[in-house]
């Protein structure tokens, strides 16, 4: 009689492989964070070297949009990455959420788009900070189900596990005051995002000062 494969009656689901979710998740990042260039159009035929210019320099607003957008893709990838790293293995709740974190990341392009072209509208601004709220939302939601459904690494669940949730929780916290200023203030509102390096420098600072103190406890060897 041939063996059963499969989930045993003993062990009826069996767990999302962490690597394959990082695979899958890098290739859509990798995907997403090239379309910015879309929103970047070439200039048409020009006759001169200054029109040249001109038009580049009418395109400012989308290079900004474009670089905005790669940074803020780069700090999702790295946070998705800082929690995968300490995965033992996922949930379908995990999976889930990181379907919705990728729908995010994979709209961001369209939402760059519109800020670039329309960046003085409320609307336009709006509508990107809710896509990186709804990326931060749900990456503060995998976090807390990662702790919660216990599938951290052994010793992963410590402060610094708490403190970098936290850092997330200030970067949504950010998208979503800008959200409430826009109508009033569109230049306000994105001013506002600049609090989000202020919060990765606070971090970075904080992490290398708890790095040297732990080091200077540790007995020299």
């Amino acid at each position: 009689m041939p063996a059963m494969v499969g989930p045993s009656a003993k062990d009826p689901e069996v767990p999302f492989d962490v690597e394959r979710l990082v695979f899958f998740s890098d290739a859509v990042i990798a995907i997403a964070i090239t379309l910015l260039v879309i929103q970047l159009t070439v200039p048409g035929t020009l006759a001169t070297d200054a029109d040249l210019r001109d038009a580049l320099a009418g395109l400012m607003p989308s290079f900004f949009s474009f670089g905005l957008s790669f940074a803020v893709i780069g700090v999702w990838w790295a946070s998705h990455y800082r929690l995968m790293r300490v995965l033992v293995h996922a949930s379908g709740l995990i999976v889930f959420l990181n379907f919705v974190l990728l729908g995010a990341i994979v709209f961001l392009p369209f939402a760059s788009g519109v800020l670039g072209h329309h960046g003085e509208l409320p609307t336009a601004i709006m509508l990107y900070a809710l896509t990186n709220l709804v990326a931060a939302s749900t990456i503060v939601a995998m976090r807390i189900a990662a702790s919660r459904l216990h599938l951290l690494r052994e010793g992963a669940e410590d402060a610094a596990f708490r403190r970098r949730t936290a850092f997330t929780v200030g970067t949504a916290a950010v998208f979503g005051l800008s959200i409430l200023i826009a109508p009033a203030s569109p230049q306000l509102a994105t001013y506002t995002w600049d609090l989000i390096l202020v919060l990765i420098l606070v971090r970075t600072w904080d992490e290398r000062r708890r790095a040297a103190r732990e080091a200077g406890r540790s007995p020299a060897g």
